[in-house]
């Protein structure tokens, strides 16, 4: 009689231990379960894809790159003129105070204008932006990106009128 209750006990708790590893803990809540399949299921890191450039509308004419240019989220001014053929133009930065631009050139992709200006003074060796013109909205859109921290932004700039 011994062997057949222990047997009994023992199934009793193999099914016990069986539920309770289908989401049903002792208090009914399921949380240690949960916790173990957590713990045991490896969690796969989102993809993160680049989004695409977005691409003008509206061929661009290279002469409307002169102007001055306010950045939309803080107070920097980008100044372009002597846009050449060659793919040169000149460029100041101002953040509020000059910064040294130590490159500056455009190219026009099929009707795509995009630039490229690299700053090359303190607190800024080797920052770069890189933006494509939007004709449609008179805006520079592209990367920032900051050298010093290793980071890319975002950013926009808008004619000054």
């Amino acid at each position: 009689m011994k062997q057949i209750t222990g047997i009994v006990l023992s199934v009793l708790l193999a099914l016990w231990t069986i539920g309770c590893g289908e989401g049903n803990s002792p208090d009914g809540t399921g949380a240690e379960s949960a916790q173990a399949n957590a713990a045991s299921s490896p969690v796969e890191p989102a993809s993160v894809e680049p989004a695409p450039a977005p691409v003008p509308a509206v061929a661009a004419d290279r002469s409307r790159l002169a102007g001055t240019w306010a950045r939309t989220d803080a107070p920097y001014q980008l100044v372009i003129s002597d846009i050449v053929e060659d793919g040169t133009m000149k460029a100041a930065y101002l953040n509020p105070n000059p910064i040294n631009v130590s490159k500056a050139s455009w190219v026009d992709g099929k009707g795509v204008i995009s630039l490229f200006v690299e700053l090359q003074d303190v607190n800024y060796p080797g920052s770069k932006y890189t933006l494509t013109y939007f004709p449609d909205r008179d805006m520079l859109v592209g990367k920032y990106f900051q050298a010093v921290q290793g980071v890319t932004y975002d950013v926009a700039f808008s004619r000054m009128k």
